[in-house]
């Protein structure tokens, strides 16, 4: 059964499927390709008539395999939202914005990761997915164009959250970020812009990625992904690639970034060439700065970590934002390969209330919600004794005198 909305830019039809109004691919922005290329986002234009929003758009571009883009679509029409709701005849429901992962360079909404039906059913919020620019397309640092393309794109989405919410049963003062991996990368972004400002309340990240980028070392693996593509590291000579030229000339990159270790540091050995960059303007600060700030200092944080990641890569950075955070903090540990319904559950309690059900994070004891089955219960945070002298923050380029100690 068909079921229609009117947006701020026009009329949308989407479908009631088991009892959720689901409506998917409506655009938040214009196609990023042409004269837009490697620019700021413009909002979508309004349209006449009714719009079909009954199918995910393409993924942006990205190596192949990872996901399937629909044929009939153009591949440049992918910066869109979706949106499940259970009622949108209702008022002031929460409202849940998912950001997919995929390393900063791969993924899509359509994936299964975020379970909308699951939260949207049985939690009771309206929830929204979004894509965004990744790899190339939105995080290299490119001459003449603006820095954090990927995360200009997610600004741009809160804001059609923040006009259309109403309209889908939600309150835009309720809303709350939720993502994992390079999503809670995201996230943690857009808690330290302050170009987010009372876009959203709340904020749910699931291994928060040690992958932020200095200018100068974004610069030098940008300009490496340039010259594999065999171009000038400018916008104006890269706009001239096509999209898959460049994921073919970062992969290329990535393949033989031990190469560089010596001068990138840690994140050639990890293969983790992009990210966001702190450039002190649109992103101001790293998480680990910005959560001990006055202006995010009040804003709940729900973190998690996953038992068997990384401690460089996730655990750690994700124990420190704990740590650091100045205002209500929560903390789990996810012992299981993905969330269960239990934990989908506390996400959407947290986002009704801001409480998920287990007592806030205390530095001192040290203490997770640990999630395994059957059951969740309490225990402690992972032993962090060998890194207690490490700094976390924006990566930069080796020294001489570092490389050589």
């Amino acid at each position: 059964m068909s079921i229609e909305v009117r947006t701020a830019t026009g009329v949308v039809r989407g479908r009631l499927d088991d009892g959720i109004a689901v409506f998917r691919g409506i655009p938040y922005a214009q196609p990023p390709s042409g004269r837009l290329r490697f620019r700021a986002p413009i909002r979508a234009e309004a349209w006449d008539g009714v719009r079909d929003a009954t199918a995910f758009r393409p993924a942006p571009p990205q190596p192949p395999g990872v996901v399937a883009a629909p044929p009939e679509v153009s591949i440049d029409d992918y910066l869109t939202v979706n949106v499940w709701t259970p009622d949108p005849g209702a008022s002031a429901l929460p409202v849940m914005v998912w950001v997919r992962g995929g390393g900063f360079v791969a993924g899509a909404s359509a994936g299964p990761s975020c379970d909308p039906e699951t939260l949207c059913r049985d939690g009771g919020v309206v929830v929204v997915s979004m894509d965004y620019r990744t790899g190339t397309e939105g995080f290299a640092m490119i001459e003449g164009a603006p820095v954090n393309r990927g995360l200009l794109d997610l600004v741009l989405g809160l804001h059609w959250v923040r006009d259309n919410a109403v309209r889908f049963g939600g309150d835009p003062d309720r809303v709350t970020l939720y993502g994992q991996w390079a999503g809670a990368g995201c996230v943690m972004s857009l808690v330290s812009m302050p170009a987010t400002d009372g876009l959203f309340r709340r904020v749910i990240a699931g291994s928060v990625p040690n992958l932020y980028f200095t200018p100068e070392l974004a610069g030098l693996t940008s300009a490496a992904i340039a010259r594999a593509a065999g171009r000038a590291n400018t916008r104006d000579d890269l706009a001239r690639c096509a999209p898959d030229e460049l994921v073919a000339a970062l992969g290329a990159v990535t393949a033989r970034a031990g190469e560089h270790a010596e001068r990138w540091g840690p994140v050639a050995a990890a293969g983790c060439l992009l990210g966001p960059v702190v450039d002190g303007d649109t992103l101001p600060a790293d998480p680990w700065t910005a959560v001990s700030s006055v202006r995010t200092g009040r804003l709940p944080l729900l973190l998690g970590q996953a038992r068997d990641e990384s401690d460089w890569l996730f655990r750690m950075p994700t124990l420190r934002l704990a740590e650091a955070h100045a205002g209500p903090t929560h903390l789990y540990e996810l012992a299981t390969p993905e969330p269960g319904d239990d934990l989908r559950k506390r996400w959407a309690r947290f986002a009704r209330t801001g409480d998920p059900g287990w007592p806030m994070f205390e530095a001192a004891g040290r203490t997770a919600q640990v999630f395994e089955e059957p059951l969740p219960a309490p225990g402690p945070c992972p032993e962090r004794a060998d890194w207690a002298g490490h700094v976390f923050g924006p990566h930069r380029p080796v020294t001489r005198t570092a490389a050589a100690r």
